[in-house]
């Protein structure tokens, strides 16, 4: 059963990576994967918040060399309803730009 409302709506956060394995991937692939990603968060929400925001991040790979790799990060609200097709989107574009994952997380905003 679930338990959260289909009305509900979620605060979601997704973030894509440059890197394709250790490597990151070509310019011009890096922007059409970025404008992609936007696609699925202005098409998918409602209220965008944060909208491409870039930053460098770090990974161990698999032999534990440290990686750093550019990613983009978008902060908008997602309703219950949408969240198996953002889903769906998102996880075919990941498999289109070759990556492990792209990450979805999907929290209740709450004001203090």
């Amino acid at each position: 059963m679930n338990t959260v409302p289909l009305d509900h709506k979620y605060t979601a956060t997704v973030t894509i990576g440059r890197n394709i394995g250790g490597e990151p991937m070509e310019a011009y692939r890096w922007a059409s994967f970025t404008m992609k990603a936007a696609r699925v968060v202005t098409t998918r929400g409602l209220t965008v918040y944060t909208s491409r925001a870039a930053g460098l991040g770090s990974f161990t790979g698999e032999n534990g060399v440290t990686i750093r790799e550019e990613s983009c990060t978008w902060v908008y609200e997602l309703e219950e309803a949408a969240v198996k097709a953002t889903i769906a989107l998102l996880h075919d574009l990941a498999v289109e730009y070759g990556q492990e994952s792209i990450a979805l997380v999907l929290g209740t905003t709450v004001f203090c």
